[in-house]
């Protein structure tokens, strides 16, 4: 983003609740960028998306029978939640941050399910619920799909 545009507090991308997932995460990961140590900036970042990866692994963790490891299982989910819910509640009280960002950031801590739908999709690549990316050819190219041959074997 261009110092022009953050001086005269112009807003790029409109409303932040149509934007897509990938590009709210783009955004959000911005921010870390805006601290004058590059190298505590990458370490702050990375260990914010490790965070984000602990969460997205505990939800598609096989679920065990025994109710005591699914209650701990999603009490440890949640803290997690709630540490990434807290890390952008603080993002959004940065000074440094543009008007898009300080939107996105206030969005995002008040919609914990956007939240979880935003890391989603960044891990997964694309957004499952969105019926563009479930076209037979977007199948085809991740390697999924009825158009397919099973890994290791050519089409005959």
């Amino acid at each position: 983003m261009s110092k022009e545009n953050l001086e005269s507090g112009r807003q790029i991308y409109g409303n932040i609740e149509t934007l897509s997932h990938q590009t709210r995460m783009s955004m959000l990961l911005e921010i870390f960028d805006l601290g004058p140590d590059t190298k505590k900036n990458e370490e702050r970042k990375r260990n914010f998306i490790e965070l984000m990866g602990r969460y997205h692994q505990s939800g598609i963790r096989q679920r065990s029978e025994n109710l005591r490891v699914i209650q701990s299982s999603d009490e440890s989910k949640k803290k997690i939640h709630s540490q990434i819910m807290e890390t952008i509640r603080s993002m959004s009280l940065s000074r440094s941050i543009s008007k898009d960002q300080e939107r996105l950031t206030e969005y995002l801590a008040r919609n914990r399910e956007e939240v979880e739908k935003m890391i989603g999709v960044y891990f997964l690549g694309y957004n499952p619920g969105d019926p563009k990316e479930q076209s037979e050819l977007r199948q085809a190219l991740r390697g999924e799909g009825y158009f397919t041959s099973p890994p290791g074997k050519e089409n005959d």
